[in-house]
């Protein structure tokens, strides 16, 4: 039977080695600079190092074992991202085989667990977590769940008890460390334990476990402040969030049993305000019905065989949700598939129960042929659901194949035509990038998103080398000069493409003036003044900064572009690396300036070297990957296992 689960599962997500980062993995493994020297103290007291340090919070996010995993496999794997996707798939397979065991405690029947186990295995909604190299936290913290399940189940049977509960304390405790949503192990093990001994209910393993929620409950209050993500309910009251997660909950219901229509971005959801509301009645009326059928199994449960099952299944899968309810520890995101996968091995339960009752109760006494309709009809679910998930892990390939299938769900969300753009300019696929980029904006228009999407046109616009249009963009909201920093910048930098140099650094010298300690902006400004000519604003750009400064770092960089502008190309790169050999670079432009030097003068290894360094940074990130792209070289090889984006 394990040697079966295993190969199901290898088969159906093998040709995942050969997938990409996608999404959120560029802050939370690619510059994560935090990962590179692992240190569980510091996951632990600094939960902002889940994200790579331009990330100015924690994002509501405590996972300090989580982070720990990951600085491991790191170390191991480097950023080859196809070593990631496979031990992604090993821990998917882990957790098969665990909850088959898992079953196989509560049954003793392995037909019924390896059904269940593929259904779990097999399951479309479970591709997210999968798949999503970020998500590896829920991955691990299922492991450890379903550790701490099993060894509490065992506990029960009264044969050193006191073992397994410390080891299934221990493994609670990891699994809410490494995700939250694990935080339900004592709720679960409730059930468990009711299930398998109604008259006597292990109330030490209950508490022991409980012991464990809490004092993780302590450590993210003392250093992360926070129960829940965002302060705001979504609609703005806990009204308006209990009625939109009447809706989710059911959501999560439909994709479970009818995994059609998947993806992964939610923003379309929506909110409800009102009971009346057609979606929360009859989202109302379908949970309502789903407590009565749980209060049916419960009034039978000593005379239906695998009631019991199916009530501690179905608890399964609402209990792991209560996390993620978004009504008093509202999250950042409404609804997210990777939320289920901690939930399905209870549906996965649930179903199987019901299927063996269905077929006890309606099929054991037919025909040999009836009854192998209905094991054929189990294998066609079972095969469909393989081929929904095959189907589904082709999407996650990479960003493009990812936001693409997000729009065939919701063609007219801004964050998946953004995201979309983004992807295709990093394939130096401009032209279509601009119209996604055009589209997400006309979507955002009079909305909280339309300056963000004004500006990433505006980016956009300036590496595509189009300055007019660029400057045409940011003046929609920004008629004179932009009083938002990164507008101003992209504003200023369009002038200076345009040759417009003396306004350029008139912008500059303003946003240095709202900017003080900003260098990279003090930068432009000299530089800018340098290739005005003009006097006056260059001797007040001297001022930002003290002459020695000035001297060793800000003017000889300034004369070094003016110098590769001017066709001096070597001449340029030669003080530019003099230069940074001393000093940090002020901006990360400085180093896309340098790559695109060494690029000119077919200097590949120089300019591929500098373009990984510059991926670090957000602002030139889809700059490095175009250059990279031109010169048809990969972000990562597989030739070592210390592979990474700022050698």
């Amino acid at each position: 039977m394990i040697i079966f689960l295993v190969s199901i599962v290898c088969l159906l997500f093998w040709p995942t080695h050969r997938y990409e980062f996608v999404y959120d993995d560029y802050l939370s493994i690619e510059t994560n600079t935090a990962l590179r020297e692992p240190n569980i103290l510091q996951y632990t007291t600094h939960p902002e190092t889940a994200w790579a340090s331009q990330v100015k919070d924690a994002g509501g996010i405590y996972r300090p074992f989580g982070i720990w995993i990951s600085a491991q496999e790191l170390s191991l794997l480097g950023m080859h991202p196809g070593r990631w996707h496979i031990v992604s798939m090993g821990v998917h397979i882990l957790n098969t085989v665990l909850f088959f065991f898992f079953v196989s405690l509560l049954v003793r029947k392995a037909s019924m667990a390896c059904i269940a186990a593929l259904i779990f295995a097999l399951h479309p909604a479970g591709t997210e977590a999968i798949l999503w190299i970020t998500q590896q936290t829920t991955l691990w913290a299922t492991s450890l769940t379903l550790v701490a399940l099993i060894l509490f189940t065992k506990s029960l049977a009264g044969k050193q008890p006191w073992l397994y509960i410390s080891g299934a304390t221990i493994a609670s405790f990891l699994a809410i460390c490494t995700k939250e949503q694990a935080i339900i192990i004592p709720l679960l093990a409730a059930v468990i334990s009711w299930q398998q001994r109604p008259t006597r209910i292990a109330w030490r393993g209950i508490i022991s476990l409980s012991v464990s929620s809490s004092v993780y409950l302590m450590l993210r209050i003392l250093y992360l402040g926070s129960f829940s993500q965002t302060e705001t309910p979504w609609g703005g009251s806990y009204g308006s969030a209990i009625l939109t997660m009447i809706r989710g909950v059911t959501h999560y219901i439909k994709i479970s049993l009818l995994p059609y229509h998947l993806t992964v971005n939610y923003d379309s959801f929506g909110t409800s305000y009102a009971i009346s509301d057609s979606g929360v009645l009859i989202s109302g009326t379908a949970i309502m019905a789903i407590l009565w059928y749980m209060w049916r199994l419960w009034r039978t449960e000593h005379t239906a065989k695998y009631a019991p099952l199916q009530l501690l299944g179905i608890s399964w899968f609402f209990i792991a949700l209560i996390p993620v309810h978004n009504v008093f520890n509202p999250l950042r995101e409404i609804i997210n598939e990777r939320f289920l996968y901690i939930a399905l091995p209870g549906l996965a339960l649930a179903v199987t129960a019901a299927g063996y009752s269905i077929f006890d109760t309606y099929f054991m006494q037919k025909a040999r042929a009836v009854q192998l309709g209905f094991i054929g009809t189990t294998f066609l679910i079972l095969l469909s659901l393989a081929y929904q998930s095959h189907t589904r892990i082709k999407d996650w390939q990479n960003e493009e194949h990812l936001w693409r299938a997000a729009l065939r769900v919701h063609p007219n969300d801004v964050r998946n035509h953004h995201n979309l753009a983004v992807a295709l300019e990093k394939q130096n696929s401009s032209d279509e990038a601009l119209r996604e980029y055009q589209i997400a904006l006309d979507l955002a228009q009079g909305n909280s998103m339309e300056k963000r999407e004004i500006i990433t046109l505006g980016w956009a616009y300036l590496r595509a080398r189009q300055p007019d249009k660029a400057i045409s963009t940011i003046a929609q909201i920004y008629p004179n000069l932009p009083d938002n920093d990164e507008a101003a910048f992209v504003y200023g930098n369009a002038l200076l493409d345009k040759q417009a140099y003396q306004e350029a650094a008139s912008a500059f010298m303003l946003l240095t003036a709202r900017t003080p300690k900003d260098n990279e902006y003090v930068l432009y400004a000299v530089l800018a003044a340098t290739l005005a000519g003009d006097t006056k604003i260059y001797e007040r750009a001297l001022l930002l900064r003290s002459p020695a400064e000035m001297q060793a770092l800000f003017v000889p960089l300034s004369e070094a572009r003016k110098k590769i502008l001017a066709g001096q190309t070597k001449d340029g790169i030669a003080l530019t690396t003099q230069v940074l050999r001393k000093y940090p670079a002020p901006s990360p432009f400085v180093l896309i300036w340098l790559g695109e030097a060494f690029e000119h003068i077919k200097d590949q290894a120089s300019a591929a070297t500098l373009y990984k360094i510059a991926y670090a940074s957000p602002f030139t990130a889809i700059s490095a990957l175009q250059g990279l792209h031109r010169l048809q070289i990969p972000l990562y090889t597989s030739a070592s296992a210390g592979d990474s984006p700022a050698p």
